[in-house]
């Protein structure tokens, strides 16, 4: 929960007032292992982000309309692949080419009298799909923002890496809604030298991802909870696992998601105890990852005092799909089984605008490989919203 530095500057809120909001964030990421295949170290890693969202009913150009605007640099290394190998980068920022990239030229009407809102532009497909609250309070890229199983298995993009698409949200009811969309799928995006690439140029095939989404608990009175089922299908040809002279036509996947707060600390507060669980499965043929969970826990307020403070506890495992497995031990490589993951933190409200999040992981077989040491990963992470 973090408000603007510079929120309350006078010609920022004229814009506002005009509809034109400012955006703005920093985040460091530092991280230390005990234990690696290839050693032991320290790294950190950053991201600067600014972006800006335009009420186009307010400028005066198309009523029901914003246009959104957004734009990132990162820089740094990765203590997971410096050090551990890890499929679960320990530090999210790390990743999409360490560059500097145009994130998100989109645009979004929304038809209020049909309940309907769509979406066009060049963005990540993730801004809208699979999001879920409390994911994004772990410092593990295996949390925060999706499961690596998605990125890994298929063409869904995750920020900061937009793609070509657009989706429509239809709101049923106050609680429930039903979103599907159509993405570019496209390897070279992620790539350091294209973070300005907006050309179709290099495109596998596309992506369309189906969402069905129940919330409740609106009201800080309530006790919120968020479920969502979703399913996608990517087009693009895919090395068969079994065969990898042989091209499958086209992948799969399913995921299911929950959050529900179970315990408030008092009436009318978000403060509390709240779960979460995720589990995904994914084409047998083409995927690395065949099953993927991650369970965990947030509890805001656990110190008196400290009302907004967060505790967070996650637990993470990928398995490795068994097809892919026999191919290993066919080509005399070794033979990965599955990762596993605990992070622990504390988040500490600094400032309005600032948190500090002393964060602890334990990551089981690296890699996926039990040939590997087991690690404890100790860091940081501060983030501020300008």
């Amino acid at each position: 929960m973090q408000y603007p530095l510079f929120g309350n500057l006078t010609f920022r809120q004229d814009l506002h007032d005009e509809g034109i909001d400012l955006a703005a964030h920093y985040i460091n990421e530092t991280m230390s292992n005990t234990a690696g295949y290839k050693g032991t170290g320290t790294d950190w890693a950053q991201q600067f982000d600014i972006g800006a969202s335009f009420d186009l009913g307010k400028l005066g150009v198309w009523s029901d309309a914003i246009a959104r605007f957004a734009m990132s640099d990162r820089t740094g290394r990765s203590t997971a692949a410096d050090y551990t190998g890890s499929y679960f980068a320990y530090q999210e920022i790390y990743g999409q080419g360490q560059n500097t990239r145009i994130d998100e030229l989109s645009i979004e009407k929304t038809l209020p009298a049909q309940g309907v809102a769509i979406k066009v532009g060049f963005y990540p497909l993730g801004n809208d799909f699979g999001t879920l609250p409390y994911v994004c309070n772990f410092v593990n890229v295996a949390f925060c923002g999706h499961p690596q199983s998605l990125p890994t298995n298929s063409g869904w993009s995750d920020g900061p890496a937009g793609r070509w698409g657009g989706r429509i949200k239809w709101h049923i009811t106050d609680s429930v809604t039903l979103q599907a969309g159509a993405f570019d799928v496209n390897p070279l995006v992620t790539r350091r030298q294209d973070g300005f690439k907006l050309s179709l140029t290099g495109s596998t095939g596309v992506l369309v991802p189906v969402e069905l989404g129940y919330q409740i608990g609106k009201d800080p009175s309530d006790y919120a909870g968020t479920y969502k089922i979703g399913a996608y299908y990517d087009s693009s040809n895919t090395p068969d696992l079994a065969n990898p002279h042989m091209a499958d036509d086209g992948r799969y996947g399913l995921y299911v998601e929950a959050a529900q707060q179970v315990f408030k600390a008092g009436p009318g507060l978000r403060n509390g105890l709240a779960l979460f669980a995720i589990y995904t499965i994914s084409d047998q043929a083409t995927a690395k990852f065949k099953d993927y969970v991650e369970a965990g826990l947030a509890y805001r307020g656990l110190i008196p005092g400290r009302d907004l403070d967060l505790l967070s506890l996650g637990y993470v495992r990928a398995d490795i799909n068994s097809r892919l497995q026999a191919q290993m031990a066919l080509t005399g490589q070794p033979v990965q089984t599955s990762e596993e993951l605990l992070e622990l933190n504390y988040t500490i409200q600094v400032l309005p605008s600032l948190t500090f999040r002393p964060d602890v992981q334990y990551d089981i077989r690296p890699g996926a490989l039990s040939n590997r040491p087991d690690t404890w990963v100790f860091g940081a992470q501060i983030k501020l919203t300008l």
